[in-house]
């Protein structure tokens, strides 16, 4: 059976549980002004780490609803699995229903702090702070509003986590009514943002903010100057309606990976990366061709962590060598670490997608 993050969720009655789509209201105050007003911005992901955020997915009370109890148990291997990875490199905290807190210390072991707080979901990318750096060394966070990928999925308790773990850091925050998750943006720290418009612009997300608003709104919430809109992500994306993290990666200054595929294996995202190295390039982006096996094979998601780099892989040569060595030219002074991911793959994912990283000059407080 095929798992995806509706699976995590109980199939279609979670639609009834998600009720009104209308984003909380922010639990803490923000700051009042704008992170570019006060020169905090999104550093590149490469930069040094004080840890690493997660979240375990909660899906031992759905077993019964689609009565595919073994792929859940695989996930939550594959989501440990990770947590020890990165652990290896920086701290890690791992946040999960208190119902299952034991089980994730059990799976993920004594190198990972695993904290109880209420969750839908353990996509922390999505539902978590992005955070900010400001030159004097203070870090705070970007709190966009999160509504479940566009409001299909529960996410009432997703939505407040980010304000958890900001309190947790002791960071102050800048709150803003936007719906943005994070693998819908990537950054490369010295200004420049990539994103879809098919994400973006869905109509389940921010109908009523035009492309040229968002486009202020990110420049000024982030701390870049500016935006690159490619058209879409991979297809078929019923779940994040095309996440830019889902086809390229920046892994240094105007230098980005994108996922390739061959015309005759699928015509149409070919045809989607091609254009998406057209734009890219045309702005001056040096593109690097990064062999994409299938939807549910991301060696692109992966994680930069303080001297490695977390990557998920399928565990056959064939698939996993090429996309592997390329990573390793590119990033020689990191220790690359694959991770067997199939099971977080077809769940709609990959490690970038379950991870947040955290810059340093926070007092890690775990």
């Amino acid at each position: 059976m095929k798992l995806n993050r509706r699976h995590f969720l109980g199939g279609m009655g979670a639609l009834a549980a998600c009720g009104s789509r209308i984003p909380p209201q922010p639990p803490v105050p923000g700051v009042l002004s704008t992170p570019l007003a006060d020169g905090f911005s999104h550093p590149a992901e490469w930069a040094a780490h004080a840890g690493c955020l997660m979240q375990f997915p909660p899906a031992s009370r759905y077993c019964g609803v689609i009565q595919d109890c073994q792929s859940i148990q695989d996930a939550r291997q594959e989501w440990a699995a990770v947590a020890r990875a990165v652990s290896e490199f920086e701290p890690v905290v791992l946040y999960a229903n208190p119902e299952d807190v034991a089980l994730a210390q059990e799976l993920c072991g004594a190198s990972v702090t695993v904290l109880d707080a209420p969750l839908d979901d353990g996509w922390s990318r999505d539902s978590g702070p992005m955070l900010l750096t400001h030159q004097d060394g203070r870090v705070r966070a970007s709190c966009f509003q999160f509504n479940g990928w566009g409001g299909s999925y529960s996410y009432a308790q997703d939505a407040l986590i980010k304000w958890r773990m900001a309190e947790d850091l002791g960071v102050q925050v800048y709150n803003h009514e936007l719906i943005l998750e994070g693998g819908a943006v990537i950054m490369d720290g010295t200004g420049a943002l990539v994103t879809t418009e098919q994400c973006l612009l869905h109509k389940g997300r921010n109908p009523q903010v035009s492309k040229e608003e968002q486009s202020q709104i990110l420049k000024e919430q982030l701390g870049v100057d500016r935006v690159i809109w490619l058209p879409g992500g991979w297809t078929p994306d019923p779940i994040t309606n095309g996440h830019v993290d889902g086809i390229a990666a920046f892994v240094a200054e105007n230098t980005l990976v994108l996922n390739s595929i061959a015309r005759s294996e699928d015509p149409d995202n070919y045809q989607m990366l091609e254009q998406a190295r057209e734009i890219l390039e045309g702005e001056g982006f040096e593109v690097i061709r990064l062999p994409a096996t299938s939807f549910t094979a991301f060696h692109i998601n992966f994680y930069t962590a303080n001297g490695g780099l977390i990557v998920p892989i399928q565990g056959q040569a064939a698939l996993d060598d090429v996309p592997l060595g390329i990573l390793r030219e590119l990033h020689p002074e990191h220790e690359v670490v694959g991770v067997v991911a199939n099971t977080l793959g077809q769940a709609g994912g990959g490690i970038h997608c379950i991870t947040q990283q955290v810059p340093q000059g926070v007092d890690w407080p775990f």
